[in-house]
């Protein structure tokens, strides 16, 4: 039997020195190419607008909240770079789940929205540098605004394509199975309040909830919703 205790002869293949400089970890993805920052900081600002806009003109039946896929650039994968400090701060636009690798899913409102926008219009264009001690070199040093907005590849609305992702047929299909039991699992960003709870929302989430009832009461008859215990 293998003895559980390892001994290691050459520890330096498996020992790497931490780099920890200044900084918090921001990275300058647009570093030295300040006019390419320019232009993806103006398209963003109007992704975010057009998601604004939207969730606006929906407002008055199903209340402004809304949610948006945050997308990030492969080279800011990396938990240290997400957007979460400056942009889509959690007590703002909390983060509420996550799609595909590198995509955020955030919980959005016109004027949270707005409000990342004017942050990003804030962020520096130019290249800032600053000397590194450690290494004994200049090196870009962007503030929290420009690091978080280059990180970002693009903004979108988390739409109708985004919540099935099986065909009408596949659906149908699963249905007709009986080992199915006849029934979907559906996962909601956030968990229904209690009828009696509701007065305290406030008036756009009140929206959104009763829009949520009410399209369920308009199948009528043949479809029950039952909630599955919380374990």
């Amino acid at each position: 039997m293998a003895s559980p205790i390892q001994i290691v002869l050459n520890p330096e293949n498996y020992e790497e020195a931490r780099e920890t400089g200044g900084g918090g970890g921001r990275r300058d993805f647009f570093a030295h190419r300040d006019a390419e920052f320019r232009a993806h900081r103006a398209t963003l600002v109007g992704q975010i607008e057009t998601i604004a806009e939207a969730l606006s003109a929906q407002s008055q039946v199903q209340g402004d909240v809304g949610y948006a896929k945050v997308i990030l650039r492969r080279s800011a994968w990396a938990k240290s770079h997400r957007p979460m400090a400056a942009l889509f701060r959690p007590d703002r636009t909390p983060l509420v789940g996550g799609g595909d690798l590198g995509v955020m899913l955030v919980e959005v409102r016109p004027h949270t929205l707005r409000r990342v926008a004017t942050e990003m219009a804030n962020a520096e264009v130019h290249t800032t540098m600053r000397f590194n001690e450690h290494k004994q070199k200049e090196e870009p040093h962007p503030s929290t605004r420009k690091s978080e907005t280059g990180a970002i590849d693009r903004i979108e609305l988390y739409g109708p394509g985004d919540r099935r992702t099986f065909s009408l047929k596949e659906g149908l299909d699963w249905l007709a199975n009986p080992a199915t039991g006849g029934a979907y699992q559906v996962e909601l960003f956030d968990v229904l309040p209690a009828r009696a709870d509701w007065d305290r929302l406030d008036p756009g989430r009140r929206r959104l909830v009763e829009s949520f009832i009410a399209g369920f009461n308009s199948f009528e008859r043949g479809l029950s919703v039952v909630s599955p215990d919380v374990v």
